[in-house]
Parts: structure tokens; sequence; C-alpha cells
């Protein structure tokens, strides 16, 4: 089993800790050439070694090629890179309400927006954004159960909320509608349309069109840290 670093933006960090977001993806790279059409002929499963192979035509010839995911294979554990800040002992007290003990990591995506208001005004604090966030700070870990490779735009319904999108009931239509994360229209009715915003919000306005392949990493919460972390 390894341990490999991942980061999640805070509202994915949210997602995760509601038990919505079990999947996620992330872009191939290098991403294949022109040369290398992959859509002939796709990839096999993840070998024992991590690889995922490639058959397709290459620049050398109809064939395969390996490619290596960084991000593990199944059995391996993530560990959730995120948002966070530290609160010294002596403004614990104060800001942790009556806390003194040794607990002084805090997360945003588990603090409300004033909360960080207030202890910047008062104290100077800031979020750390998450890539400079301490190993010793991290407090989720993920599980990968599944991995493969596919299309961007090859997303279903099932996946697309399994990637942690918000949604909530609309007593107007007396459906579930899902959220626009560009806020051009208040929500969508597709959990696909919902994703491609989330998506783009991410990556960049061209990033869906491009359609690039993607690692889709099925994962599980553990309660506590793992073993040899």
């Amino acid at each position: 089993m390894k341990l490999i670093p991942i980061l999640f933006s805070t509202p994915m960090v949210q997602a995760i800790l509601d038990g919505r977001k079990t999947m996620t993806r992330r872009v191939v790279k290098p991403q294949p050439s022109e040369k290398i059409k992959w859509d002939n002929f796709g990839f096999s499963a993840l070998t024992p070694a991590g690889h995922i192979e490639g058959r397709g035509k290459f620049q050398e010839g109809y064939g395969s090629k390996f490619f290596k995911c960084k991000y593990g294979q199944p059995g391996d554990v993530l560990w959730v890179r995120e948002s966070c800040t530290y609160v010294i002992r002596d403004h614990a007290h104060d800001l942790l309400e009556g806390s003194r003990d040794g607990v002084q990591w805090v997360y945003k995506s588990s603090m409300h927006e004033d909360w960080m208001k207030y202890a910047k005004e008062k104290y100077g604090y800031k979020w750390k954004p998450s890539i400079h966030m301490p190993k010793e700070a991290c407090r989720l870990f993920l599980q990968i159960t599944n991995i493969r490779v596919e299309r961007l735009q090859d997303i279903n319904s099932g996946d697309a909320i399994s990637e942690g999108i918000e949604f909530n009931w609309s007593s107007l239509f007396s459906e579930y509608r899902y959220k626009d994360y560009m806020n051009v229209k208040s929500d969508w009715r597709s959990p696909i349309s919902s994703f491609q915003s989330l998506w783009a919000s991410i990556n960049g306005l061209d990033s869906w069109e491009a359609n690039p392949w993607v690692w889709v990493i099925e994962f599980k919460k553990l309660e506590g840290k793992p073993d040899g972390f």
C-alpha cells in the first residue's frame, strides 16, 4: 500500500465529508498526440504494477504502450491536502470555543467564513492554500477502490452525482435540481450539465470541449489514519 497526496478544493472536501463524493477525475498527462489514436482501441484494465495499457495506432504503428497512473492503484491510500490554518495555543481559547488543547489545525471546509473574518481581523490569520498543507495536518484519507481511463465527456449521470455535485429539492419544479458552478443560471436539471460547470470552474472554460482522457478514481473514506502514516 502506498500513501499518495492529492489536492481537493474546499467544496469538494465538503462533499467528501458529507458522503456525496466517492470519485474524482484527473487529466491523464501527457495526453495522446494526434498520432496516437487511442479511440480506435482504448485501454485495458489496470495492471498489477499500476499501469494502464493503451492499445491503438502509435507513431511506429499499431500496438500497445503502458502508462503509469501517478495517483496509485486499488488498495493505495490518498491523503487529502486541503486549505487550512494553524491556531497557536494563545489564541485557541478565543477562536476555538474555549479550547486550550493541542488540536490547533483548522480547516476551511469546516468553518464558517465569519470565523476567518474574525480571526484575520483580530490575529492576522489567513487560510493556507491546500498545496502548502503539511502532512501532519491531514485529517482525510481515501482508499482507492477502482481506477479506469475514459474520455471526460463519457461521464454518465450516476458518476456525475458521485463526483459530489450539489443538489436540492425544487418545490417549484417538484424535482431535484443540480448546482451551476459557473453561476450562469440558478441550477441544472441534468447532473452531467452540473458536473460540466464544475469541471469548467476548476479547469477553465475550454476544458470540457477539449474532452481529454481522464483517470477515473473511485474511493472510500477511511476512519482514522492508515498504518504507516
